[in-house]
Formats: C-alpha cells, sequence, structure tokens
C-alpha cells in the first residue's frame, strides 16, 4: 500500500518545500493540501489519508487542536506536527494532542522522508475503519 500524505501550512514557501520533499519519494502518494487546520480536519474526513504533517500555528483552527480532532474521529492516521517553534510547552502541547512526531521546519529536508517511513510501517499495516468507533 503506498502510504498517502496531507500537508496542512498555510505558508506556500513551507507548504512547498513539504510537497518536494514528498516527491522525492516515489512511494508517497500527495493526498491534498489544506491551508488551515478547519480544512484540514475535512480534507482528512474525505480523502483518509495515512500520514497528515501538520503546521502549527495557522488561522481559523491552529494544528494542535486540528491534530486533537483528527486523532480522536482517525486514531490510526498519523500526525507529524511541523513547527518552527521549540519550546517544551509547544512539544508538551503537541503530545498531549496527540501527535505521533514533531518535526522542526529548519530540518524538513533531512528529517520528513524518514520520520513519514518510520510512522508508516505501523500504519500502513493497520486497517482503517472510518470514524473511531464506527465501520
Amino acid at each position: 500500500m503506498t502510504p498517502r500524505v496531507l500537508i496542512v501550512d498555510d505558508e506556500l514557501d513551507s507548504s512547498w518545500l513539504v510537497a518536494f520533499v514528498l516527491r522525492q519519494d516515489p512511494n508517497l502518494t500527495l493526498a491534498g493540501e489544506a491551508t488551515d487546520g478547519e480544512m484540514a480536519v475535512s480534507l482528512v474526513r474525505q480523502e483518509r489519508p495515512d500520514v497528515v504533517v501538520m503546521d502549527v500555528m495557522m488561522p481559523r483552527l491552529d494544528g494542535l487542536e486540528a491534530t486533537r480532532r483528527i486523532k480522536q474521529e482517525y486514531p490510526a492516521t498519523k500526525v507529524l506536527v511541523l513547527t518552527g517553534l521549540t519550546d517544551d510547552a509547544t512539544r508538551r502541547e503537541a503530545f498531549e494532542k496527540g501527535a505521533d512526531a514533531l518535526l522542526d521546519k529548519r530540518e524538513i529536508a533531512t528529517v520528513l522522508l524518514p520520520t513519514i517511513r518510520l510512522v508508516t510501517n505501523l500504519a500502513c499495516s493497520a486497517h482503517k475503519k472510518g470514524p473511531a468507533g464506527g465501520s
């Protein structure tokens, strides 16, 4: 199964860089792009990606609350939180909201693909039945 990845970032440069890095691995498929947390939650419901690469600071709904909502409905979906903020409070909150990994935006070119490979080794073997509690 080819892992499907959703990119969520309101900054065009960051989103473009993530998409560029993803295209370097022919075993990954881009499931879509969102520019805010509300759109991300909606696209996850629609596209059912295996992995979401989620920025923290966005309009309408921030990435950490969007992560919480996605993990509540689709616990098998892996969420990689992407941030330029490296303080302990942000890290703690990201994991409390269900993030599977926290990545520094400055290191995307070197850490994104290995992290996706790591989390999808587990995610792709699980069967997704839809929203939590559903079938």
